[in-house]
Order: C-alpha cells, then sequence, then structure tokens
C-alpha cells in the first residue's frame, strides 16, 4: 500500500506573511479540495489548482495575486512551487467557493522578455561608427571602417583594420569597428589577440591602436580600456570593460603627414565579448561558459524564485 501523501499548501503574500492550507486543519476554509498540479517537459512545474470553500464577498489575503505558493508532503520535501495567478470566485449548489489557479515560476520567463549577452564571437556584430561619430571626426580625419578577413597568420576570421597612404597634414587616416550591446545589455569584457599587418612599423610611434568604451555612439564620452598596443603582436587577453553599451577599436595614425601608396593593417583576431553577468569563463581562450552556470544565471536574474538547487 501506499503511503498517504498527505500533501499540504504553504502561501507567502507581499509582507512575507505566511499561512497553510491543509486536509487536518480545523477550519473549513483551509482544506482544499480537488488539488491538482502537473510538470511540463522544459517547464518544470507548470500549473496547479485547488478550491477553498471561502465566503465569496470577503477580502483574503492568503489568496491574492502573485502570492508564493509551496505544495509539500508529511515529510517536508516539495512537491510543487508557484504563484498564485487567478482565484475565480462563484456559488453554486455547494455553496460559496473560491478556484485557486496556480502559475509555476517558469511562467516569468513567458511574461518577462530577456535579452542577456553571454559569449558573443560573431564577428559579423562589429560595425562601422556611428553617423554622429563620423561628423566628429570629418573635420580632423578621413574615416574607414573594418571588414572580416582571415588573419594572415592562422588563417582565422578576423577584424582587419585598414587605411590607405599617403596622407597630408590634418588629415589623417582613421579606422574603427564598433560593437554595440543595445539598449538593456551591458559589457562585461574581451578577448583579442591582435597582430600588426602590413606595413605598420613598431618603430613609429604616430601609430595608435586601442579599445575604447562608452554608453554613447559618438564617442564624446570615452574610456581607453588597453592603452596603445601598436608595438607588436600579443598573446591572447582578456580586458575587462566597467558595464559599457558599446567597445570598439580604434585604429589611427598621429597628427602628421606620412605614409606611401601602400595599404596598412591592423588584425583583431580570437574576438569575444562578455556581459556583465560575472560568469566563469572555461579555459581555452577565449573560452566559453558553462550550460549550467547560464541557466542559474538567467534564472536568477529572470525568474528569482524558481529554485534551482538541482541543477549542477
Amino acid at each position: 500500500m501506499r503511503p498517504p501523501l498527505d500533501l499540504s499548501v504553504e502561501i507567502t503574500d507581499a509582507t512575507s506573511r505566511r499561512y497553510l492550507w491543509g486536509g487536518y486543519l480545523p477550519h473549513y476554509g483551509d482544506r482544499p479540495s480537488g488539488l491538482t498540479f502537473k510538470t511540463r517537459r522544459g517547464d518544470g512545474f507548470a500549473d496547479a489548482g485547488m478550491t477553498l470553500k471561502r465566503q465569496i464577498d470577503r477580502d483574503h489575503p492568503d489568496i491574492g495575486l502573485l502570492n508564493n505558493v509551496v505544495i509539500f508532503g508529511h515529510d517536508g520535501d516539495t512537491a510543487y512551487e508557484g504563484r498564485v495567478s487567478s482565484a475565480p470566485r462563484s456559488v453554486g449548489s455547494g455553496g460559496h467557493a473560491i478556484d485557486v489557479s496556480v502559475a509555476g515560476w517558469m511562467a516569468e520567463t513567458r511574461r518577462r522578455k530577456a535579452r542577456e549577452i553571454y559569449v558573443d564571437r560573431d564577428l559579423g556584430k562589429w560595425r562601422g561608427s556611428s553617423a554622429q561619430r563620423q561628423f566628429n571626426l570629418a573635420s580632423t580625419y578621413v574615416v574607414a571602417d573594418s571588414t572580416v578577413v582571415p588573419d594572415q597568420t592562422g588563417l582565422l576570421a578576423s577584424l582587419k583594420l585598414a587605411m590607405r597612404g599617403p596622407w597630408p597634414t590634418g588629415r589623417s587616416p582613421l579606422c574603427e569597428t564598433w560593437y554595440d550591446a543595445g539598449p538593456s545589455s551591458r559589457i562585461g569584457s574581451v578577448h583579442y589577440r591582435y597582430d600588426n599587418g602590413s606595413n605598420v612599423l613598431t618603430s613609429d610611434s604616430n601609430w595608435l591602436l586601442s579599445l575604447r568604451s562608452s554608453n554613447q555612439d559618438d564617442g564624446l564620452n570615452q574610456t581607453d580600456v588597453t592603452g596603445d598596443l601598436a608595438w607588436g603582436g600579443s598573446n591572447n587577453n582578456y580586458i575587462a570593460v566597467a558595464s559599457q553599451r558599446f567597445v570598439w577599436w580604434l585604429f589611427l595614425y598621429g597628427p602628421t603627414p606620412g605614409g606611401a601608396e601602400l595599404d596598412y593593417t591592423m588584425f583583431i583576431r580570437n574576438v569575444a565579448v562578455y556581459g556583465d553577468h560575472g560568469l566563469p569563463v572555461q579555459p581555452p581562450a577565449p573560452g566559453g561558459l558553462l550550460a549550467s552556470d547560464i541557466i542559474r544565471h538567467l534564472l536568477a536574474t529572470y525568474c528569482p524564485k524558481l529554485n534551482t538547487g538541482g541543477v549542477v
């Protein structure tokens, strides 16, 4: 013979006050009937429902919309978790009744739209500078955009920053490529490796290559994240970005005439953008993230009351 379930229901309202419903309680209005709950693949706890014999012309704080609901067994183990989604009232041959419907916490993920950058290696997301940024630079620089090509060392897809010489005084060349995390996301770090391409001499201090960040696409309020890198190749690097919407690579030659009828290039490869989620990055670089870490972070951020204790 199977042991009795002896299910009870614990309700927590917005003030953190707790209430208890169960078949063993003395007040008939606290004894739920027709108690059902189910799970659904991809959702975990899905829907639940029960009926309480309560007066319909009175307020009942324990049946407030969005109140927390936990159904548990006689041994204390949780059988279901969710929130009150509706509580229609009716009067019939059996008297007054309130039908309590409950939705599992995964319903929050359908109610709330979410966008998060965990790791983005898509070089197609790097674009040219905004019209306002180009306008701000037009009086001093000849602005060019980057392209995505195989680099000259490993034939990996790379961001190619290039300019063509020669150039006169007051019209130096500048090449940029921008990444936009979007209005609701912020960048936490960037991984990169850069290589001097053709004709960029590290002995010429007029060359500048750096990663910049800002919350504006006009570049007026910016942070130099890396400092000048135009002094030779580098190993794989992670660089922190202080929760900014935009990052961009800036490649330019100082305000002096120079160059010949040649192409001057820099390659940025092994590029990965990480959001400001703070999750540990797994080796080798540029590393990815553990699926379990992503699930826990996603649910903690957008569905905080869902119990993720079983995610390993």
